[in-house]
C-alpha cells in the first residue's frame, strides 16, 4: 500500500522594517511533507472526498428545495441523518488512552444523534453576568413593591 504524503505550505512573512517597502511585506513560502502513516492521522484524501461528496449532494438538494414533493422531502431527511454522522474525528485508538470522562464523551459522539457535548461552565462569562443578574433582581423587586 502506498503511503500518502502531502506538501503542506508554511507561510512566513518578512517583517524586517529596515528593508524597502516592497521587500518588507514579502511572503516567504516554505513547504514540508506530512506523512500520514507516521503521524497516525486520518488520510486527508479520504476526508476531502467525503466532504466534496456531501457538498455536491447538498448543492443538488438546494437546487430542488422549492419543490415540496415527497421524494425531495425524503432526500432532505436522508441527508440530515447522514450529516449528523458525517465524520468521526477521533483517532481510532482514542478510547484506549483517554480519561474516563473523555471515553464517555467519545462513546456518546459515536451514537446516532449526538446529544451530549463536552464543555465546562464558562467562569469568566458567569462572573461578568453576575452584576447584571443582581440589577435584574433588584429591578424586579422594586417593580413588585
Amino acid at each position: 500500500m502506498e503511503e500518502f504524503t502531502e506538501r503542506v505550505e508554511i507561510s512566513t512573512f518578512a517583517g524586517n522594517s529596515s528593508l524597502p517597502g516592497a521587500e518588507r511585506g514579502r511572503r516567504n513560502k516554505q513547504f514540508k511533507k506530512v506523512n500520514y502513516k507516521e503521524k497516525k492521522l486520518k488520510q486527508r484524501k479520504n476526508c476531502k472526498a467525503k466532504l466534496l461528496k456531501s457538498y455536491n449532494e447538498w448543492r443538488s438538494l438546494q437546487k430542488g428545495s422549492k419543490r415540496r414533493i415527497p421524494s425531495q422531502i425524503s432526500k432532505e431527511e436522508n441527508f440530515k441523518t447522514i450529516l449528523e454522522d458525517l465524520f468521526d474525528v477521533a483517532h481510532k485508538d482514542a478510547l484506549e488512552n483517554a480519561a474516563e470522562e473523555v471515553k464517555m464523551f467519545l462513546l456518546q459522539q459515536r451514537r446516532r444523534g449526538r446529544r451530549d457535548t463536552l464543555a465546562g461552565v464558562d467562569v469568566e462569562y458567569a462572573e461578568s453576568q453576575a452584576p447584571r443578574e443582581l440589577q435584574r433582581k433588584r429591578a424586579q423587586t422594586t417593580k413588585e413593591l
